[in-house]
């Protein structure tokens, strides 16, 4: 369990090619950071490795609002005037929106009564 700007900041050094697996536990914030095996922009889609899915799948049933950005899809700021006080927004404001549901990425989506 992390801030957000904690999150933020291990984040910002792999913001143009990793993307964030993002969820809170409570009030607490947790993340995982992923790297896709391959990624397309004809068709706007992200693969993830099979271990990568088993996580996301897991992390649903902690949090059903999970989000899995990628900043080549997803505004996440300026890559070249990144700041983690930016990016530390854009992460909230993503997962406030739902705007990239980590479940479009899971294995299983698990039943609603597995979820926290």
């Amino acid at each position: 369990m992390a801030s957000i700007y904690t999150i933020a900041s291990e984040f910002i050094h792999d913001l143009e090619m990793a993307s964030i697996l993002l969820w809170k536990n409570g009030r607490s914030w947790n993340y995982e950071i992923l790297w896709p095996e391959e990624m397309s922009e004809v068709e706007y889609d992200v693969v993830y490795h099979e271990d990568d899915r088993a996580t996301i799948s897991r992390v649903i049933r902690e949090d059903r609002r999970a989000v899995l950005l990628n900043s080549y899809f997803e505004n996440l700021g300026s890559l070249e005037h990144k700041s983690i006080a930016n990016l530390a927004r854009f992460l909230v404001w993503h997962y406030e929106r739902q705007s990239v549901p980590a479940f479009y990425f899971a294995d299983r989506l698990p039943d609603p009564q597995e979820c926290a």
